[in-house]
C-alpha cells in the first residue's frame, strides 16, 4: 500500500482542498494577528501551511508513507509558531511595542534565534553520533526556526516591498540609475549627473513659481568618484561635463532618481550619506543585465516591482537547489545563519539583484556536489565576472588540476569533474567578457572600471567600520583602556602604519590555506578558498554572505552511507558563525563587533587549514610506515 502511487483524482482532490483550505485561512490570520503582523507574509504564510498540511494529510490517507513527511512538516510548523509568539511576547517586554519584524528590533530576537540555532546545530551532532542513528525530527525542528527567522528578517519588509511600499534606495539608486545611464557616465560621474539634473529641476520649479518637491537640494556635499575626495555640490556639478548626456537623458535621469528619492529621507542612513558613497562599481558583466532591464523598466509602480522583487525567484531557487543537492538540514541552518547575521539586516528585500551573486555562488556549488559540472562552471561565473571575489573559489580545483597534470604530464591526469567544470567557467567567463564591451562604453568599459574599482579598493578599509578582510582587522590598535580602538591618523595614514601588519597576516594565512588546499576534496578546496578573498582584499559586510558554505565542509557525497551527516569541519565552523550571531550585539558597538568578528573569523580560517595539514600530515606518516621493507635481494 505505501509504495501505491498515488492516482490522478487523489491528487487533485488533496490539491484542491489544501488550495481552499489556504486561502481561507489568509483572511482569518489577518483578523487575528497583531497589526504589525497582519501587515505582513505571515497571514500568507499561515495559509501556505495550512494549505500543505491538508493536501499531505489527504495524501497521506492514500498514502501511508506520506505520513512520514506530514508529521515532520507539522513539526516544523508548530516550531515556527511558537517561536514567533515567544518573540512577539519578549519584544513587548523589551521595548513596550511589539515590532519584531522592524530591524530597530532585530536586536532582540537574533541573539536568541542564533543561540537556539547553535545549540540545535551542535546537540543534532552529538545527539546522532551517540545514538548512531538519523533524527528527523531534529530536521524538522531545524526546519522550523528557520521558517521563524527568515519571516522575523523579511516577512514585514518583503511584504511591503510586493505591496510596492518598500524601495531599498541606497541600493536601487547606485544599481538602477547607475545602470541605465551607464553608457553616458560610466563609474564616476553618477552623483554629478544627479545633481546636475536636480538644479535644473529647482531652477525650472523656481521660474514657473511652482512648489519645489522630491529634490535633493539639502545634499550639500558628494563624493567625486575619481579621486574619491568629499567635495561642495558646487564644485561637483561644475566639474561634470553635461555633453555627455544629452539633455532629455538627464531630464528622464531626474525623475528616476527623484522617483527613488522618495523612499528615504535625510537622516542615518539618509542621502546625505549616500552621495559620499563610492558610488556604482559592479564589473562590467553586471551591465549586461542591469542596462537592458533598467531602461525597459520604467520608474514607476506597479512596472518598478519587478526591480525590486528581483532577487526573490533567486532566493527561492537556491533554496530549493540548497535542499536537493543537501538536504533540508543544512539549507535550513544556512537559511537561519543568512538570517540571524547583521552583516544583512534587513538587507534582503526591496533591492535591485542586490544578492544575486550568493545565490549563484551557493547554487554552483550545490550544482557541483550533484555532479552537474557544467552548469555549475556556468552558474559561478556569473558571480565571479559581476562580483570578482566568488570567482576565487575555482583556485582550489586549479591547484589540484595543475598537481595532476604536473605528475603525469598528460591532460588525461586531471580529472575529467575539474575540466569539465573549469572549461565551462573560463568559456562563460570570457562570453561574459566579450558582450560586457556592447553595454555603451565599447573597449573601454572594463579599463574603466579597473580604475574605479583601484581606487575603491585602496581605501575600502578605511572608509566604513562595517567592513570584513584581514585588511579591516589590522586597523585595530588598542590604546589605554579603549581596547577596541582604530590605529590613529588619516585614512591613508591609517593603511600606511598598518601595511606590514597587513603583509605578514596574509602571508601567514596564505601559507596554510596552500597547504591545506593540496590534498583536499573537491567540495572542500573550493569552500576554504573563502579565506583567499578575506586575506586579499577588503570588502562590505553583506559578501561575507558566502560564508553560509562553511556548513557544508566535510559533505559526503551523495549515495554515500555518511551523505547528510554533518562533519566535524562543518560542525566546528557552524558552530563558530551562529555563536557569532548569538553574541554579536554584546558588544554594543559596531566598530567592536567587526573587529571581534574579522578575529574570529581569520582563527577559524587559520584554524580549519591547520586541522586539515595535521590530518594529512598524519595520514601521510601512517601511509608510510605501514609500506612494507623490501625483501633483501640473495
Amino acid at each position: 500500500m505505501s509504495g501505491t502511487p498515488l492516482r490522478r483524482i487523489d491528487l487533485i482532490v488533496a490539491a484542491v482542498a489544501g488550495l481552499a483550505v489556504g486561502i481561507a485561512v489568509v483572511p482569518g490570520l489577518s483578523y487575528v494577528l497583531p497589526g504589525h503582523a497582519a501587515g505582513s507574509l505571515l497571514p500568507f504564510e499561515g495559509g501556505l501551511a495550512a494549505g500543505l498540511l491538508m493536501a499531505l494529510g489527504i495524501a497521506a490517507s492514500k498514502r501511508p508513507a506520506l505520513w512520514v513527511p506530514f508529521r515532520q512538516f507539522a513539526l516544523a510548523c508548530v516550531v515556527a509558531a511558537v517561536t514567533l509568539a515567544i518573540v512577539w511576547k519578549v519584544d513587548l517586554d523589551m521595548s513596550g511595542k511589539a515590532r519584531p519584524m522592524t530591524r530597530t528590533h532585530f536586536k532582540h530576537w537574533i541573539p536568541g534565534i542564533a543561540g537556539a540555532g547553535f545549540a540545535l546545530w551542535v546537540g543534532t551532532f552529538v545527539a546522532e553520533r551517540w545514538s548512531r542513528r538519523r533524527i528527523p525530527a531534529l530536521t524538522a525542528v531545524l526546519f522550523g526556526l528557520a521558517i521563524a527567522c527568515v519571516s522575523l528578517q523579511g516577512g514585514k519588509y518583503q511584504y511591503d516591498a510586493f505591496m510596492g511600499e518598500r524601495v531599498r534606495a541606497w541600493n536601487v539608486y547606485h544599481y538602477y540609475v547607475g545602470s541605465k545611464y551607464f553608457g553616458e557616465l560610466s563609474y564616476f560621474d553618477l552623483y554629478a549627473a544627479t545633481l546636475s539634473a536636480d538644479d535644473d529641476y529647482i531652477e525650472r520649479r523656481t521660474k514657473r513659481g511652482k512648489r519645489i518637491h522630491d529634490h535633493f537640494s539639502l545634499i550639500k556635499k558628494a563624493r567625486d568618484q575619481r579621486d574619491y575626495k568629499n567635495k561642495p555640490r558646487a564644485e561637483i556639478v561644475e566639474g561634470f561635463d553635461r555633453s555627455v548626456i544629452s539633455e532629455q537623458r538627464l531630464l528622464e535621469l531626474g525623475r528616476d532618481s527623484r522617483f527613488i528619492g522618495k523612499y528615504m529621507g535625510f537622516r542615518s542612513p539618509g542621502w546625505h550619506q549616500t552621495f559620499k558613497d563610492l558610488g556604482y562599481n559592479p564589473a562590467p558583466a553586471w551591465t549586461l543585465v542591469g542596462t537592458p532591464l533598467s531602461n525597459v523598466v520604467p520608474a514607476k509602480f506597479p512596472q518598478f516591482l519587478i526591480i525590486t522583487n528581483s532577487d526573490v525567484p533567486l532566493y527561492l531557487a537556491t533554496f530549493l537547489l540548497l535542499w536537493w543537492a543537501f538536504g533540508l538540514r543544512i539549507a535550513s541552518v544556512m537559511a537561519l545563519w543568512l538570517c540571524s547575521a547583521q552583516l544583512n539586516e534587513a538587507r534582503f528585500t526591496g533591492g535591485f539583484l542586490q544578492y544575486d551573486w550568493m545565490c549563484t555562488t551557493l547554487s554552483a556549488i550545490a550544482l557541483y556536489h550533484r555532479g552537474w559540472f557544467k552548469s555549475a562552471g556556468v552558474v559561478l561565473s556569473w558571480a565571479a565576472m559581476t562580483r570578482v571575489f566568488p570567482g576565487f573559489l575555482v583556485f582550489g580545483l586549479i591547484l589540484q588540476a595543475a598537481i595532476a597534470l604536473a605528475r603525469t604530464r598528460k591532460l588525461s591526469g586531471i580529472k575529467p569533474a575539474h575540466m569539465t567544470f573549469l572549461l565551462a567557467f573560463t568559456l562563460s567567463c570570457a562570453g561574459m567578457f566579450g558582450a560586457s564591451h556592447l553595454t555603451g562604453r565599447g573597449t573601454q568599459t572594463w579599463l574603466e572600471w579597473g580604475d574605479k574599482i583601484t581606487r575603491h579598493s585602496s581605501l575600502h578599509a578605511v572608509t566604513s567600520n562595517m567592513r570584513i578582510g584581514v585588511g579591516r582587522l589590522v586597523i585595530h590598535q588598542p590604546r589605554g583602556k579603549r581596547y577596541w580602538s582604530e590605529v590613529r591618523g588619516g585614512k591613508r595614514e591609517k593603511l600606511a602604519k598598518t601595511h606590514d601588519r597587513k603583509r605578514k597576516y596574509q602571508a601567514f594565512g596564505g601559507l596554510l590555506l596552500l597547504l591545506a588546499l593540496i590534498r583536499r576534496k573537491d567540495l572542500d578546496a573550493m569552500i576554504l578558498m573563502l579565506f583567499l578573498p578575506f586575506l586579499l582584499v577588503v570588502t562590505s559586510r553583506y559578501y561575507a554572505s558566502v560564508w553560509a558554505l562553511l556548513f557544508v565542509l566535510g559533505s559526503a557525497p551523495r549515495g554515500s552511507p555518511d551523505e547528510g551527516k554533518i562533519s566535524v569541519a562543518a560542525l566546528v565552523a557552524g558552530g563558530v558563525l551562529l555563536l557569532d550571531n548569538a553574541t554579536y550585539y554584546y558588544w554594543d558597538r559596531t566598530t567592536t563587533s567587526y573587529f571581534v568578528i574579522n578575529y574570529v573569523m581569520y582563527t577559524l580560517f587559520c584554524s580549519l587549514c591547520a586541522a586539515y595539514i595535521a590530518s594529512d600530515l598524519r595520514a601521510w606518516w601512517v601511509g608510510r610506515r605501514a609500506v612494507p621493507e623490501p625483501e633483501p635481494v640473495a
